[in-house]
C-alpha cells in the first residue's frame, strides 16, 4: 500500500526507488513502466521482477537509460538483445556485449562494431569464443587487448602474445 502511494510521488527520485524496490507490486511497476521520467523507467527495467512484456516496451523507449538497462538484464528475451544490438547507442550496443546471456552470433557482429567500448564488452564478455577473443586480442585498442587479456576463453598462446603487448 505505501509503495503503490509513493509511485504516484511528485519527485521522480521517489518514484525510482519505489520501481527499484523487490516488493514493489508488477501492476505498480507496469505503471511506473510508463512513467515520463527516463531514470523511473529504468529503474523498473532493473527490477529482477519486471515482466517481459514491460521489457520489451522499454527496449523501445525514445530515452537512452531504459533501453541501457534492458540490455544488461539477464532477464532480457533474446530477439530483445538481438533488435538491441542495432541500437544507435554505443552504450546500448555495448550493454548488449555485456549481457551474460548475449548470443555467440550477437557477439560476433558486434566484434565488427567502430565503437572500442563495445570492442572491449565482446572481448569481456565469458560467451565469445576463443576465435573470436583471439581476433580481438591484435585490436588496436590497449583497452580492447586488455579486456582479451581477462576472458576466460582466452587461449595460452594469445596470453603468451598479449605478454609482450607493448
Amino acid at each position: 500500500v505505501v509503495l503503490k502511494r509513493l509511485a504516484g510521488h511528485n519527485f521522480p527520485d521517489v518514484r525510482e526507488g519505489v520501481a527499484s524496490n523487490q516488493n514493489c507490486p508488477l501492476e505498480v511497476l507496469e505503471e511506473l513502466g510508463e512513467d515520463d521520467d527516463e531514470f523511473v523507467r529504468g529503474a523498473v527495467a532493473r527490477n529482477p521482477n519486471c515482466r517481459l512484456g514491460v521489457l520489451e516496451t522499454l527496449a523501445a523507449d525514445d530515452d537512452e537509460a531504459p533501453r541501457l538497462v534492458v540490455a544488461v538484464n539477464p532477464n532480457c528475451p533474446l530477439d530483445v538483445l538481438v533488435k538491441l544490438a542495432d541500437d544507435k547507442s554505443n552504450s546500448v550496443r555495448g550493454a548488449v556485449a555485456e549481457n551474460p546471456n548475449c548470443p555467440v552470433d550477437v557477439l560476433v557482429r558486434l566484434s565488427d562494431d567502430d565503437d572500442v567500448s563495445v570492442l572491449k564488452s565482446v572481448a569481456a564478455n565469458p560467451n565469445c569464443p576463443p576465435e573470436l577473443v583471439e581476433k580481438l586480442a591484435i585490436d588496436d585498442s590497449e583497452r580492447v587487448r586488455l579486456f582479451v587479456a581477462v576472458n576466460p576463453n582466452c587461449p595460452v598462446d594469445v596470453l603468451v602474445k598479449l605478454a609482450d603487448d607493448k
